[in-house]
């Protein structure tokens, strides 16, 4: 009975704590209930254990027979991984490898420590497997763990470059390499110190090779980062040397104004002297049409936000887009204005490129913001072309040859996630929905 026990233990070891790492990354990103697939995952291991007894009771040590076992049963979790995670498909393959190659490394350890005691000590299979995997746990898993949650999560919202689609290639050689080094495995091969010399060195070369790739996505990820803020930076000083350009030419009209407003008078006091008010009316007529004609109207207190919509006013203009903004809030809101112009910059240019795909007519940008309380709302919706195309949960660029979600939706995310806010899209057959909640209160320490 305990050395059943202890073959049941070493199975959910093998698979338990790596299948968590594995799938904590997309939690939110699973296409069923928590529990619902928690219960198909146990299902799983429990046919695992009861298949491993029938096929195995006679030779449970027996390592060629249960590499063979692991390995097959590590593609049923890995189609169960493609099943269940709604992203794309590169991406959670690339993980699952990762983990697997972590729980290979662990576990094979342990295989070879417990068959080099077996001549000093006579304990039932797997009892020292156990216990040497579970050392191993102790130790390494609370910083695989919070590598995986400060590191590793943050660089699987990268989305904007094709990376994914070809960088599991590393970690499948590693498991193809691990594969064909354990065919023919027999416990003189472990005996011999050079093996095990090699199995360190390819385990140290897997994990130095790793931090390494990880620092070049956290690079890539930052140069990306880096480049869409310069560019919204000179969105921003384009847009606020404009709006300063408008305020003087403001100032010089209203000089010019209080210049000719002693003629203007003197006009209607001559026509007024003479009973003339047919004429009068004409001439008070055509002086509102040219204020009007030469007014610009302001579209909101805040000056950053001003200067960003009337910049895009300028281009919805001359791309014949209907553009309505409705913004209520004052002129100081407790929000960096970088940060602002990179929301909205990146709202109104996602939308403007969605109506200039457009080939019929009825193009139109509609953009609400209401200050509640402490919480900043803004909606846009707009016209598109009617082809919304997502990857998983993300929507894919139409700039990128549609493989990758855009650096700019990337950097609104980063923003909202900022503001612990909310990011929201929704799309019926015409109209494009992006909706945006910002706490002001309860913002992130940068």
């Amino acid at each position: 009975m305990f050395a059943n026990a202890m073959i049941v233990l070493y199975l959910i070891l093998y698979n338990i704590p790596f299948s968590i790492l594995r799938y904590y990354p997309f939690l939110h990103q699973l296409r069923m209930p928590l529990r619902r697939f928690c219960g198909i995952y146990a299902t799983i291991l429990l046919i695992q254990i009861i298949t491993f007894f029938l096929l195995y009771k006679d030779d449970f040590s027996n390592l060629q027979l249960s590499q063979d076992f692991r390995i097959s049963f590590a593609f049923i979790y890995l189609l169960l991984s493609f099943v269940v995670i709604k992203e794309n498909i590169f991406k959670h393959f690339f993980v699952y490898l990762i983990m697997l190659t972590y729980s290979a490394i662990v576990c094979d350890t342990a295989y070879i420590v417990e068959h080099l005691t077996s001549y000093y000590f006579d304990t039932p299979t797997y009892f020292i497997t156990n216990i040497v995997i579970l050392v191993q746990l102790l130790i390494s898993y609370p910083y695989v763990f919070r590598f995986i949650k400060a590191k590793f999560i943050p660089l699987l919202a990268m989305e904007s470059t094709g990376v994914w689609n070809y960088i599991w290639i590393i970690p499948m050689i590693f498991i193809v390499f691990a594969v064909l080094f354990g065919i023919g495995l027999s416990k003189e091969n472990l005996m011999d110190g050079r093996h095990y010399v090699v199995r360190c060195l390819v385990g140290l070369s897997f994990f130095a090779i790793y931090f390494i790739l990880i620092k070049i996505l956290e690079q890539t990820n930052q140069t990306a980062t880096f480049n869409e803020n310069i560019r919204m930076t000179k969105k921003l000083l384009t847009a606020q040397s404009k709006h300063y350009k408008m305020l003087t030419d403001h100032i010089d009209k209203a000089k010019a104004a209080r210049h000719d407003l002693h003629h203007h008078i003197l006009v209607l006091q001559s026509y007024l002297h003479n009973k003339q008010f047919s004429l009068m009316e004409e001439y008070l007529n055509q002086y509102q049409v040219h204020l009007l004609a030469s007014d610009q109207p302001i579209v909101c207190n805040n000056y950053i936000i001003d200067a960003i919509l009337q910049h895009y006013r300028v281009i919805t203009e001359s791309l014949v887009i209907d553009f309505t903004v409705k913004v209520d809030m004052p002129a100081q809101i407790f929000i960096d204005d970088f940060d602002m112009c990179i929301i909205l910059g990146n709202i109104i240019e996602n939308a403007i490129e969605a109506c200039q795909r457009m080939t019929n007519t009825g193009r139109f940008i509609h953009l609400h913001s209401k200050l509640i309380g402490k919480m900043l709302i803004i909606t846009i919706d707009n016209s598109y072309n009617g082809i919304a195309k997502k990857s998983g949960t993300s929507f894919i660029s139409s700039k990128r040859d549609g493989s990758t979600e855009g650096v700019g939706i990337a950097s609104i995310k980063s923003i909202v996630s900022k503001y612990n806010g909310v990011l929201d899209f929704k799309y019926t057959k015409d109209i494009f929905k992006t909706s945006i909640m910002l706490n002001l209160v309860n913002k992130k320490p940068a």
